[in-house]
């Protein structure tokens, strides 16, 4: 925002009007999704900052000040999701030869977040939270265990099933939401055994507390690492097996670490979850969940469309390829 205003020679906010951020959009060169957020940010800023304090002109309201830049369907699969099927399998499976590579090798600190990748990929495709604003800021103080398990007549005894239960306080909306999740609590109690055992040998003088970034690097005081590391390292192990992987239907573009959120959401919708639980849960609006994940649901539903009663009254397997 700073250099946008240093441009267009505005250096007090007084200055700001109806025309400031017209040019914005197109001055600004980056993703649209980007574009838009940012205008979100700065939107925010003069309205919760600079409006209450009477900073801008008093005939300035911020809502008409800013440009709105739209999204088209065709854009809002920059991160298709992992579900056709055995894409994930094979993204895991990736992760973990990964993993090992990484173990054999000397290199002790890339071992460790090659491990530390690989807990971070199967949290976020369990979790839904958005990787660089949500995933690398959790601490551990925001995750509760809760055992959710049932008594079992046939053992006569209660069968423990641990769930992690992940209170996310900032988030790209500013919204705090509560994310309860299958398959999560174990990663994070395999992981914060491996993130010990390797700052004891490595880094003995950290301290992990309740405060400490689940992921966060021993060799810079646990703060985050930059989030370009995770994209190469995404990158390097999709390209290796990007040839075995099956494009997503909706889009031709690459898979990212986006992917892992989108995956989530998908499955939410696929597991015939209301469109209001999957929007509380991954911290959209319910608009922006039809829009972008809601047709998903009408793949699912094909075979009860075109179903007639003809034939055996038994279930068929229903295979699904292209033309």
């Amino acid at each position: 925002m700073l250099p946008y205003l240093e441009e267009r020679g505005v250096t007090h906010t007084r200055q700001i009007d109806l025309n400031t951020f017209e040019d914005y959009p197109t001055w600004r060169k980056a993703a649209k999704s980007t574009r838009k957020l940012e205008l979100t940010y700065i939107g925010n800023f003069l309205n919760e900052f600079c409006k209450r304090r009477g900073l801008l002109d008093i005939e300035v309201s911020p809502r008409e000040a800013l440009p709105s830049i739209a999204i088209k369907d065709t854009e809002v699969d920059a991160n298709p999701p992992l579900i056709e099927q055995g894409n994930w399998q094979k993204v895991a499976v990736a992760l973990s030869r990964n993993r090992d590579s990484a173990a054999k090798l000397r290199n002790h600190r890339g071992s460790y977040f090659a491990q530390l990748f690989y807990r971070w990929c199967i949290v976020g495709r369990n979790s839904g939270l958005r990787p660089d604003i949500e995933l690398n800021k959790l601490r551990w103080c925001d995750v509760r265990r809760k055992n959710v398990g049932r008594w079992s007549k046939y053992e006569e005894k209660k069968k423990d099933k641990w769930i992690a239960v992940l209170h996310v306080r900032d988030s790209k909306t500013g919204k705090q939401r509560i994310v309860p999740t299958n398959d999560v609590d174990n990663q994070l109690t395999q992981w914060k055994e491996e993130q010990q055992q390797y700052i004891q040998r490595y880094c003995p003088g950290i301290e992990v507390t309740d405060e400490t970034l689940i992921f966060g690097n021993p060799h810079n005081e646990m703060r985050q690492y930059a989030y370009n590391n995770f994209n190469r390292t995404w990158r390097k192990i999709i390209d290796g097996i990007n040839t075995s992987l099956k494009p997503y239907v909706f889009s031709n573009k690459n898979y990212t670490p986006y992917s892992l959120r989108s995956t989530y959401i998908c499955n939410l919708i696929m597991d015939n979850k209301d469109i209001y639980t999957v929007a509380k849960l991954a911290g959209h609006t319910i608009a922006v969940c039809e829009k972008y994940y809601a047709r998903i649901d009408m793949g699912k539903k094909a075979k009860e469309i075109t179903d007639f009663d003809y034939g055996s009254t038994r279930s068929r397997n229903i295979e699904t390829e292209s033309y």
